[in-house]
């Protein structure tokens, strides 16, 4: 009696775990080799931002606007890798205060600025032989961005400010390296796929690796295929995805379960970004910085000043080596890291109220270590988190002296997808520096996430920052 009882309830505790008919499937993203891809994005972003404050003696009100296009583009072949970023940003701020001060005389400070910014970037690797071979690299990066502000002061007298910055930046550098990081996107895509199907009782089986390859390069083939029509697009993509998965003599049931289970995931599809591999790189660099700040003031219809006041320009030239390692552990995590080492002479040649400065060349370099972790629980949302240590010697902004500084910096970004094309991001930020050099290097196209020396550098302490943003992808 005792024996059968043991046996029942053996039975009945296997059927717990055949229930669903199929097992959790097993695979290994690490693995997956991408087939080619042409990718192009364009996306729009675009915010609003007010506040009022008022207190005894004072009262504000700002208002804050921008709208900026985001391009990416990205080419993977056996013989080729090329990455392009591109962005147009313009905005405005508005201004309207008022104090008064322990005497009685009351201060306003009115008016307005714009500003705008174009930014560009391209990396291009060549491999010789191998797929992950040796290669060689022609990279480059330019920046242009400007303001004006116009603000008018009344007090003791009436004066009006008008302002002008323009500046314009720019590196290329050549490399040479030998490894590859690839994308694993499509591959996550086509395990998702399955794995929904599988919980949705519509496999006979687990799919094998050569399974979820197979479909996660047709995913790839299909999103980078050219339509005129979007509705043709997707319609194609389907019904492609559709017979490698019908092909694959797993599918049981293609009902409407089916169907919209495919659907759905494929419409958040490559809505992240995820590499597996790694590289080691060598390259020499050529980096150039010029900005002209302009000043007029008007008191009582009288132009008192009217000059310009900084002309910046600064020359460098240094060489790099740098490791980068990207892994995903598991289908939902994913661990990279890098280690850089800059190293050169630059100088900067500098105008201030119509007093040139020339300062001789100095030696610079900054070692820059950073680790990631990420967080991708399914096609809608994820997480990530990166810190990055920064040791320099250099020149200090107000060209001073030369020495140490560090930093450390820790970000953290969430994304979540409201729609396939409509997209909020939440993004927080803690440094801390202590005599940050302001002129060491850090390419404008490295890899990963770099300080951002306008949380404060030159300094001993913390700066955060904690932002939104909402974008829409216009194709």
């Amino acid at each position: 009696m005792l024996l059968k009882t043991n046996a029942f309830f053996s039975l009945a505790l296997a059927s717990l775990f055949t229930l669903p008919g199929v097992a959790q499937i097993d695979y290994s993203l690490k693995d997956f080799q991408t087939p080619d891809i042409h990718y192009r994005r364009l996306d729009a972003n675009t915010s609003l931002s007010g506040n009022q404050n008022n207190f005894e003696n004072s009262n504000s009100t700002v208002g804050v606007g921008t709208l900026s296009l985001d391009f990416y583009g990205y080419t993977n072949t056996d013989k080729y890798i090329g990455k392009q970023y591109g962005r147009a940003n313009g905005g405005f701020r508005l201004l309207d205060n008022e104090n008064e001060s322990p005497t009685g005389e009351v201060y306003k400070n009115k008016g307005g600025s714009s500003n705008y910014y174009l930014q560009g970037t391209a990396e291009n690797r060549w491999y010789t032989n191998q797929r992950d071979g040796g290669y060689f690299g022609l990279h480059g990066a330019l920046g242009y961005q400007g303001g004006m502000s116009k603000r008018e002061l009344t007090g003791v007298s009436v004066d009006l400010l008008e302002e002008d910055d323009q500046s314009i930046n720019g590196q290329l550098y050549t490399s040479y390296g030998i490894g590859r990081i690839e994308p694993v996107t499509y591959a996550r895509l086509a395990y998702d796929t399955y794995d929904w199907l599988r919980k949705k009782d519509r496999l006979s089986e687990s799919p094998s690796n050569e399974d979820i390859d197979q479909l996660g390069a047709v995913m790839t083939e299909v999103a980078n295929t050219r339509f005129f029509d979007s509705r043709f697009k997707r319609i194609f993509q389907l019904e492609q995805i559709d017979s490698t998965l019908r092909n694959s003599g797993l599918i049981t049931e293609a009902d409407m379960v089916y169907f919209a289970q495919v659907a759905d995931i494929w419409g958040y599809a490559n809505n992240f970004e995820r590499g597996s591999g790694s590289l080691w790189e060598f390259g020499a660099v050529g980096d150039l910085a010029y900005e002209d700040y302009y000043y007029k003031r008007t008191e009582n219809d009288s132009v008192i000043r009217d000059e310009k006041v900084v002309g910046w320009n600064d020359l460098a030239v240094y060489g790099y080596a740098r490791y980068i390692n990207q892994k995903p552990i598991s289908v939902k995590w994913q661990r990279d890291y890098d280690v850089a080492l800059y190293v050169g002479t630059g100088g900067h040649f500098q105008e201030i109220y119509n007093q040139d400065t020339d300062l001789n060349p100095n030696f610079r370099s900054t070692l820059k270590a950073g680790y990631q972790f990420g967080y991708y629980p399914n096609t809608r949302t994820y997480w990530t988190t990166r810190i990055n240590g920064f040791v320099t010697y250099g020149e200090n902004s107000d060209a001073s002296d030369e020495g140490y500084g560090y930093a450390l910096e820790a970000r953290s970004q969430l994304y979540y997808w409201f729609t396939p094309r409509f997209r909020l991001s939440v993004n927080l930020k803690l440094v801390y520096s202590d005599n940050y050099v302001a002129d060491s290097f850090i390419p404008l196209i490295d890899d990963s996430m770099v300080y951002d020396s306008s949380a404060g550098y030159n300094g001993k302490g913390f700066s955060t920052s904690l932002g939104a943003s909402l974008s829409y992808a216009l194709f």
